[in-house]
């Protein structure tokens, strides 16, 4: 757990958006629980009101990290940002095969599997891929994902009991 403290003390006319907020069924689940996070950890309100982050995410059935980013976010940057989270600072994450890769992977999923198998699995292809050395390594989930994207499931084979 992060060592940093931080104290938030809400304005009254935070406190009432707040409440607005998390009782209205307009809003997402994140800035409902967001802004329960905020009343709860508010030092304004008297002393037996106020709650330990640890029963805050008890009660929300939350991790404590999720309090301290939005205890950060709010103290950073304003009631939206804590809410709704820092979405342009983390951004998307890049893709983890490139054009190239992909089409190594459909052409490879077109061959005959390797080690006498009837057909290849995502395990398999991402181990076949990183000892072409097409890629370093690769999930076997970025695999399938990246299969399905362009037409082609995996068949599955499931046994009836």
């Amino acid at each position: 757990m992060p060592s940093k403290k931080y104290e938030i003390k809400l304005s009254q006319q935070a406190r009432e958006e707040l409440m607005r907020i998390s009782s209205a069924g307009r809003n997402t689940p994140q800035a409902i629980k967001n802004a329960l996070v905020l009343l709860g950890v508010d030092r304004g309100r008297a002393a037996g009101r106020r709650h330990t982050d640890e029963s805050i995410a008890d009660i929300l059935d939350i991790d404590r990290s999720r309090i301290y980013r939005v205890k950060r976010d709010y103290l950073r940057g304003s009631i939206d940002t804590a809410l709704n989270g820092e979405i342009s600072r983390r951004g998307h994450r890049r893709r983890s095969l490139d054009a190239s890769q992909v089409k190594t992977l459909l052409a490879m999923y077109d061959e005959t599997p390797a080690g006498g198998a009837s057909r290849w699995s995502a395990m398999a292809l991402a181990t076949e891929l990183a000892r072409r050395g097409v890629v370093r390594s690769v999930s076997r989930s970025t695999v399938s994902k990246t299969l399905r994207e362009n037409g082609v499931w995996l068949n599955k084979t499931y046994s009836k009991r």
